[in-house]
């Protein structure tokens, strides 16, 4: 248990790194070596290598549901390539049918996400009509390595703010855990959907962004997650727990459902109680942590165990970081994001527990902020 002393420390403001470090200081400060440099290019290349061998073997599988004989390879390839694409033009169109189809219906909520797919594919499209479908399909994996490589550097940045450590060491090392867990929560289910790699990268930016006080850059990247996905509704949480009792620190709690509401206004001036009770509806037909039971045995046990895999080093990094200066803030962060994840997530998917990196990483960066491992702090 934790003495009154050291939780009342821990609900302290997050003491940071000043001068040096982050994008308002020197970058060649902030990685302080070549070998970081490094890290950081063979990082892009292995996320640039990884999504586009994913892209190839999703159209490979399209080439070999078309394959009828009638076509040459290249033809069968081109036909995949423009089938891969229409796929993804239909679902963007069904985001944009701004009115009830049906019943309640919890899939529903994916037409909150219609502002940053609708601008999206209009790139995609531009792109197709005037460069080709090869370029487009170079765009769309491009679009997802910079967001999770932008994610990784947000990461790092929030980890050397907190810890004043930026050795090639340290860096090194904070990728290879960060690659990890991506690789563990990516290949469980095989899928890759960019919603939570753009809202992954959001909650890193938050982070850094509130560990600064930046307030209008921290509403740039809350107007970005509101437009990509539901959940953006509640992201001021983020810069209200770390900032708690500053100067405006209730501002983009506030202005987090107000961007939500007014992006998605056409849905909820006409239509208002339906799409509460469709954001508020648990889909049946997934099951969460909170209704495992609803699986067959042998699945809610091997769920579970992957749970496992994730939450048992977060409560070991919470658990070491903890009676720090503002480890608490950062563990309530923790808390909220994981209680979304297990009520609101079905319990085999793994990939949204990706959002959770950020975060405890820099808790993470409290637990050796005071350990001589990984030495060289930023001078």
């Amino acid at each position: 248990m934790l003495g009154s002393d050291r939780l009342r420390r821990s609900f302290e403001p997050i003491p940071t790194v000043v001068g040096g470090t982050g994008l308002g200081g020197d970058i060649r400060l902030t990685f302080a070596s070549k070998m970081s440099y490094l890290v950081l290019l063979v990082s892009f290349l292995a996320i640039f290598i990884a999504f586009f061998n994913s892209n190839a073997r999703t159209i490979d599988v399209l080439a070999a549901s078309l394959q009828n004989g009638s076509y040459s390879d290249s033809e069968i390839i081109d036909l995949a390539r423009q089938k891969h694409f229409d796929d993804f033009f239909g679902t963007v169109a069904s985001l944009n049918i701004r009115h009830p189809e049906g019943p309640v219906n919890a899939d529903e909520r994916h037409k909150m996400r219609w502002l940053y797919k609708t601008v999206e594919a209009s790139v995609y499209r531009y792109a197709a009509d005037h460069l080709g479908t090869k370029t487009a399909h170079l765009l769309r994996v491009l679009h997802s390595t910079a967001y999770l490589m932008l994610t990784l550097v947000m990461t790092l940045l929030i980890m050397i703010r907190i810890s004043g450590r930026n050795s090639g060491n340290f860096v090194a090392v904070a990728a290879a855990v960060f690659f990890a867990w991506f690789t563990f929560t990516n290949i469980i289910n095989y899928a890759r959907e960019e919603w939570t790699f753009i809202e992954t990268f959001c909650i890193a930016a938050g982070i850094y962004f509130s560990l600064d006080r930046r307030l209008v850059h921290f509403l740039i990247i809350l107007l970005l997650a509101v437009s990509n996905r539901e959940t953006g509704a509640g992201f001021g949480v983020i810069y209200f727990i770390i900032n708690w009792r500053t100067p405006w620190f209730w501002l983009p709690l506030i202005a987090s459902p107000v961007l939500f509401l007014a992006v998605n206004a056409d849905l909820f001036s006409q239509y208002f109680w339906h799409y509460v009770q469709v954001l508020l509806m648990r889909d049946p037909i997934q099951p969460t942590a909170f209704d495992f039971w609803k699986y067959p045995l042998l699945v809610a046990i091997k769920s579970i165990m992957q749970i496992f895999v994730i939450a048992a080093p977060i409560f070991v990094t919470v658990h070491r970081a903890l009676g720090g200066p503002g480890s608490g803030r950062l563990a309530l962060i923790t808390a909220i994001y994981l209680l979304v994840l297990l009520k609101g997530v079905p319990i085999n998917n793994m990939f949204p527990y990706l959002l959770l990196l950020p975060v405890v990483f820099g808790l993470a960066a409290m637990a050796v902020r005071n350990s001589d491992d990984l030495d060289a702090k930023v001078a």
